[in-house]
């Protein structure tokens, strides 16, 4: 899979979360991803597209390889907590925390994302 550009999981269950992502990958949507957090040797600096819709993802890692994702979608993630600075996300065009229950802290960084059209927090207590 060291080609692998667009890796898209739908209505899938896997017993054990994902050790290796390949770095190449310019499109990541995996619903109901499994693990609270991306492999740490993961380096997507490629990626444009992150959809982890109703996911268990807890955190994501530090987002400064992140210069080129455009769309950042957590929907549904139950046990996000917090969304991190997004500073050194520059091209960040939509980020949806819709129904991210759990959610309480997004950085203030948001609010200086030039490119950023669409900020979507629907159903956040």
């Amino acid at each position: 899979m060291k080609n692998l550009k667009i890796l898209i999981i739908r209505n899938a269950r896997f017993s054990n979360s994902p050790q290796i992502l390949p770095n190449c990958l310019k499109v990541l949507d995996w619903s109901g991803y499994p693990s609270s957090s991306l492999p740490s040797e993961f380096n997507p600096r490629n990626l444009a597209i992150l959809n982890l819709h109703e996911s268990r993802l807890k955190w994501f890692q530090s987002l400064k390889v992140f210069e080129r994702l455009s769309l950042l979608d957590f929907e549904g993630c139950k046990f996000l907590i917090e969304v991190p600075s997004l500073s050194r996300v520059p091209n960040l065009g939509a980020l949806c925390l819709d129904y991210c229950t759990n959610l309480i802290r997004v950085h203030d960084s948001v609010g200086f994302l030039d490119r950023l059209v669409l900020l979507s927090a629907q159903g956040c207590t």
